[in-house]
């Protein structure tokens, strides 16, 4: 394919680009190899961290987009820009991510292009809940060409809410494996057991669950310390998880043994992570419905550097976390459940170190997102033909 002749796809996001724990979506469209890009949104952020110059802001913070998106909403409900952008860069294919930005791709774009949406969590399990947005729903599947699932879950929530099966195909998340190095974390049973758990403060992410668990795995392990990376949105949920997970920890009498880090950049996370042993993953559905689309991508992440893994039975976890095989896996908000593997993976440092050569494997062949980019392009080079 000519380099100067390459179809250009348009990728759509309706939220401010890129937040810290969406580096995996910017990653996935830069790499890209047979299409020239452009990426649309309505708010950018993070520009240092993110800084390819093919993204196109409506607004260059949060506090911007709010402002902007009220304004327009006011007016159209309508974003008058991007259709002037559309004119001009005529894209051959658009793709929205989140299935909320893809109806809002979908009302914009002419009827000749083709429309590939990926969803993630909660566009599809939060979503359902709302009568109009099952309208919507209704309408984008019957528009779209293609939709991306993470997994078998999410593939059949989907078709639950009314996507044609045959428009459906299972598209993981993936990562550079490349840039994960590969680090067993064996180590002597009477060592302290550094636990990590990374993400946003939000119920889904069940970061109360691995303070519990943390207490219950004391008992046998009196050195455990677990550190917790990530922070609150700024809302009122967000606040409210963040008290949860603080009101855990005082409960247990643990303020000594849980460090607060924050947010971190990608680079520094991964030093960060050196120095741990256990990932735990406890996610679980949120009140209102919310949940991981597949599985959070530091789970494949830490599972490609080697870390153990003990997580919850939630989504498409299943599909990274083999139990037994990659990893070990805990029925959903089963605390107890989930310290017997945290301890089981804690004394057998033989078992430990199987499981994260299979996981790196595991990883290299499911998730990696060279391989992933190329199916993905193929899917695009499929509708274009058509």
């Amino acid at each position: 394919m000519n380099a100067e002749r390459r179809p250009r796809i348009v990728h759509w996001h309706l939220g401010p680009v890129f937040e810290l724990s969406e580096n995996w979506l910017y990653r996935q469209f830069i790499l890209l190899k047979r299409y020239d890009y452009l990426y649309y949104s309505l708010g950018r952020i993070n520009r240092g961290l993110f800084p390819d110059e093919r993204i196109r802001a409506l607004a260059e913070s949060g506090t911007g987009l709010r402002a902007l998106n009220r304004l327009l909403r006011l007016f159209r409900d309508d974003f008058l820009p991007i259709r002037l952008w559309l004119r001009r860069d005529r894209p051959a294919l658009v793709h929205a991510h989140f299935g909320t930005g893809g109806y809002w791709a979908m009302r914009h774009i002419s009827g000749a292009c083709p429309l590939v949406v990926s969803f993630y969590g909660a566009d599809a399990y939060v979503f359902d809940r709302s009568p109009e947005w099952l309208a919507n729903y209704r309408s984008l599947f019957g528009r779209g060409a293609l939709f991306l699932a993470e997994g078998p879950a999410m593939a059949g929530k989907l078709a639950s809410l009314g996507c044609p099966v045959g428009k459906i195909r299972i598209h993981p998340v993936g990562i550079q494996t490349e840039l994960y190095r590969f680090a067993p974390r064996g180590i002597d049973t009477g060592s302290a057991i550094r636990l990590l758990v990374v993400g946003r403060f939000v119920e889904k992410k069940g970061i109360p669950f691995a303070v519990q668990a943390l207490r219950l795995v004391r008992r046998r392990f009196a050195e455990a310390t677990l550190t917790i990376v990530g922070g609150a949105p700024e809302n009122p949920a967000g606040r409210r998880e963040q008290a949860q997970i603080m009101a855990a920890i005082r409960e247990g009498g643990l303020e000594a043994h849980v460090r607060l880090e924050g947010w971190l950049a990608p680079d520094s996370l991964q030093r960060l992570a050196d120095d741990h042993h256990i990932l735990l993953v406890p996610s679980v559905f949120a009140a209102d419905g919310d949940a991981e689309g597949g599985h959070p991508v530091i789970l494949t992440e830490m599972m490609a550097r080697g870390l153990a893994v003990a997580a919850f039975d939630h989504c498409d976890i299943n599909q990274a976390v083999v139990d037994g095989m990659t990893g070990l896996l805990a029925p959903m908000k089963d605390v107890a459940a989930l310290a017997a593997a945290i301890c089981r993976l804690a004394e057998d440092a033989p078992g430990r170190e199987r499981m994260g050569r299979a996981a790196r494997r595991h990883v290299e062949e499911r998730y990696d997102l060279g391989k992933l980019n190329e199916r993905l392009e193929d899917y695009y080079e499929e509708l274009l033909e058509k």
